[in-house]
């Protein structure tokens, strides 16, 4: 007993510290506070947007930032600010379960691949299959298939992505796997699964965090791209790719209604670029400062 409470106290400490390395990392915190308010923004979209994203005025069309709209009207006479901000809750809807289904599939894959030596081959030659075909193409060709629409959108982005979380999970795994306390968990008897899951995963975890903090950017981009190409998410759904793609028609007439999505695109794959760095010095165990 003793001994599972320190090492639940020395997780602890680790973790510990790396939020302390975090704090003092001034861009990644003031990263951090953006990506929080740009999520309060798409949870809160019906009380942070001045109007209803459908609503049209069509004697109001195509008109420049003022205070009645911040962002301007489109062709429509719709409020781009509530466009956009109702864009996000899809954006980043897609972005993080598009991830989750990268880092849960890829990291699974990847975990197995190390821990049983004999499947090893099987699924990284698998990985590589997946890996030879440029991740943008693989989500176009899935989306394609499956058709548009949020669901498929995360699916053929989350799956596009999953090889490189395999990759890194299976390279995190082999450095752990060898270690003491995992030749100790085996000697007294616990199960493959219980090792890998309660010993192995989270100690491997780390760089798959970091690299999900930088996919989440990454993902955002793809949908955009795909909506952007008429493949993801469509009129009159609101998606910040889907608003480029609309707005691209009038860009030399009337440059709101390209310019603000794609800076709301810029400020979040920045944002998350940025946490991604400070995320990954915090977890280096070689930094001691």
């Amino acid at each position: 007993m003793p001994m599972k409470n320190n090492t639940k106290e020395k997780k602890n400490g680790l973790w510990a510290e790396a939020w302390r390395r975090l704090r003092k990392n001034r861009m990644a915190m003031i990263a951090l506070v953006v990506l929080i308010l740009m999520v309060l923004c798409a949870v809160f979209a019906p009380l942070v947007a001045p109007y209803d994203y459908t609503a049209q005025d069509l004697e109001n069309k195509f008109v420049y930032p003022c205070l009645a709209h911040p962002f301007g009207t489109d062709n429509l006479g719709r409020d781009i600010f509530s466009r956009v901000i109702y864009g996000s809750r899809i954006s980043l809807q897609v972005g993080l379960i598009a991830v989750s289904i990268a880092v849960v599939v890829g990291g699974t894959l990847g975990a197995i691949a190390a821990f049983y030596p004999k499947l090893d081959n099987i699924i990284m030659r698998f990985m590589d299959i997946f890996m030879a075909i440029p991740s943008l193409l693989m989500a176009i060709a899935i989306t394609s298939a499956l058709g548009s629409g949020t669901r498929n959108l995360m699916i053929a982005v989350g799956l596009s992505s999953m090889p490189q979380y395999a990759r890194i999970m299976r390279a995190s795994v082999l450095t752990v796997k060898d270690q003491e306390f995992i030749e100790a968990a085996s000697s007294i008897g616990a199960s493959s699964f219980r090792t890998i899951v309660l010993h192995i995963l989270p100690n491997a975890f780390a760089p798959l965090l970091v690299q999900a903090t930088l996919g989440v950017g990454n993902a955002i981009m793809s949908a955009a791209t795909l909506s952007f190409l008429g493949l993801g998410i469509q009129p009159p759904t609101p998606e910040w790719g889907s608003l480029l793609s609309t707005g691209r028609n009038f860009i030399r007439q009337f440059w709101p209604m390209t310019i603000f999505p794609g800076l709301a695109i810029m400020l979040v794959v920045y944002a998350l670029n940025i946490l991604g760095d400070g995320l990954r010095d915090a977890l280096d165990p070689r930094l001691k400062n």
